[in-house]
């Protein structure tokens, strides 16, 4: 999850009237901004004080303003790659960007169909039951993970869904023998602390299943069930692995809810 779709989560869980929205409000209307400003040019341009912004970037996750800074400058520089579902220079002459759109997903959509092992779904769901705590460390994004969260309060157990790595190491030290982590991990996490968490999570004795699309991510060998849906290093394959995490989600409740 990049600094601005931190922000953005933040902000629709928000009350439309509180202070808090309305710093982020303008925090986000002034991205480009960001790099150039000092905390007290920020405070300012969102008409309130350096603290509370120092308070906001800490409940957003970051040890202080300097690290947020430099996270949402880099944040930009990579936009183009972090928030395009299909890059422009990747498009055909002879087809219009909806097509070609839909094309990808068909494509996705019918190399997942051919690898969707249905007994090791249900491995899963059976590794997810036994499991006292289970954690989801997500790159992806948050629907499928709130559809899994609230079906396994719903059965007793505890769920947690963590989007930011900070979070996630931190959190790896929580974790027991009893418990399981599924991580969400597209190409386009590539650079990050992914590998060091697993590590983490193993120290722990905890278990890591890994739903991702690129074959060749090194953490593979090291999880106890991996899922691979090679995609097409877009952002929209992370569209996939959220439906996967959907048919896990669907297989869990038939078995341990509905029944």
């Amino acid at each position: 999850m990049t600094s601005v779709e931190n922000m953005l989560a933040v902000y629709n869980a928000t009350p439309a009237d509180s202070m808090l929205r309305s710093i982020l409000r303008r925090i986000l209307a002034n991205l480009k901004d960001v790099g150039d400003m000092t905390i007290y040019d920020l405070a300012d341009t969102c008409y309130t004080s350096p603290a509370s912004i120092s308070r906001l970037v800490k409940k957003l996750g970051y040890k202080n303003y300097s690290y947020f800074q430099k996270d949402v400058v880099d944040c930009i520089s990579k936009y183009e790659h972090h928030n395009r579902l299909i890059p422009l220079d990747s498009i055909p002459e002879d087809q219009d960007l909806p097509d070609y759109f839909m094309d990808t997903l068909e494509g996705l959509m019918a190399n997942m169909r051919r690898k969707l092992d249905k007994e090791r779904v249900g491995r899963l769901t059976r590794m997810i039951h036994d499991s006292e705590k289970v954690s989801v460390y997500s790159y992806t994004g948050y629907f499928a993970e709130i559809f899994l969260q609230s079906d396994l309060f719903m059965t007793g157990r505890i769920c947690d869904v963590y989007q930011q790595e900070r979070e996630m190491l931190e959190h790896t030290q929580q974790l027991t023998d009893k418990d399981l982590v599924i991580l969400l991990a597209p190409k386009c996490i590539q650079g990050t602390d992914a590998d060091r968490i697993i590590d983490y999570v193993h120290r722990q004795g905890a278990k890591v299943c890994i739903i991702t699309d690129s074959r060749h991510f090194s953490g593979l060998k090291k999880a106890e069930e991996s899922f691979v849906f090679e995609g097409v290093m877009h952002s929209v394959d992370t569209l996939v692995l959220q439906m996967f995490l959907c048919i896990v989600v669907m297989e869990y409740r038939r078995i341990y809810i509905d029944e």
